[in-house]
C-alpha cells in the first residue's frame, strides 16, 4: 500500500522565476550577489555546467592566484577531513531553562563511528606531518575560514601588511607539505588495493 501523491494545492502561487531557477540548475541571484563574483563555472554545455561558490577565504586566495590550484585542493582536503572528523563541533540548541545542559550524544569527544575516526586520524596525521606553526595557519585559514591578516596577528605581527605576507608564506609552505602528504596517502591506498586484488 503506497502513499497517495499530493498535487499542487489549489490557489498556490509559485513565482515565475522559481521554476525557471530550479530548471536551469543555476544558483539564485541572491546567492550570486552574496558571493560577490567569487564563483567558478565549469562545463561547456547546459547539462554539464556546474557552479562552484568560492566566497570563503581559501577560495578567494585561489581565485586571486595567491595559491595554486594544487595547493587549494590540498588545503581543501585537509579542511574536509577536519570537518568530517567532527572537529567543527555540533550545532545544538541552547537550553535557557537549565544552568548546564549536557549533550550525551557527544560522548566526550570520542568518534561516533568508524568513518569519523578515520577522518580524525587522517587530519591528525596531516597536522603532524606539516608541523605546528604551519598547521596553526592552515587550520586558521582552511578550517576556521580566517583571513590572512588575522593569521598574521596570530603570528604576532602588528603590521597587517607584514602579517599577511608572513601568513601567506607559511600557508603556501603548509599547502606544499600537505600536497606531498596526500600523494603519499593516495599511493599507499592504491598499493593496498592492488595487493588485495592480487590475493
Amino acid at each position: 500500500m503506497g502513499r497517495k501523491r499530493l498535487g499542487k494545492p489549489a490557489g498556490a502561487i509559485i513565482p515565475e522565476g522559481a521554476t525557471k531557477q530550479l530548471d536551469t540548475g543555476t544558483p539564485t541571484s541572491e546567492r550570486l550577489i552574496r558571493a560577490e563574483g567569487h564563483v567558478r563555472q565549469t562545463g561547456s554545455d547546459r547539462s554539464h555546467r556546474r557552479y562552484h561558490m568560492m566566497d570563503d577565504n581559501l577560495g578567494r586566495l585561489a581565485l586571486q592566484k595567491l595559491i595554486t590550484e594544487q595547493q587549494y585542493k590540498a588545503l581543501q582536503r585537509y579542511a574536509v577531513h577536519w570537518y568530517a572528523g567532527g572537529m567543527a563541533g555540533a550545532l545544538s540548541s541552547f537550553d535557557l531553562d537549565r544552568i548546564r545542559a549536557i549533550n550525551p550524544g557527544v560522548l566526550g569527544g570520542l568518534a561516533r563511528n568508524e568513518r569519523e575516526l578515520t577522518h580524525k586520524r587522517l587530519y591528525q596525521d596531516a597536522r603532524l606531518s606539516i608541523g605546528a606553526e604551519r598547521a596553526r595557519i592552515a587550520d586558521h585559514v582552511a578550517c576556521y575560514d580566517g583571513s590572512l591578516v588575522s593569521a598574521g596577528t596570530l603570528l604576532g605581527y602588528a603590521s597587517p601588511f607584514r602579517g599577511r605576507q608572513a601568513a601567506a608564506r607559511i600557508l603556501i609552505e603548509a599547502a606544499d607539505w600537505l600536497d606531498r602528504f596526500w600523494q603519499v596517502i593516495d599511493r599507499e591506498r592504491y598499493n593496498d588495493k592492488s595487493r588485495k586484488a592480487v590475493c
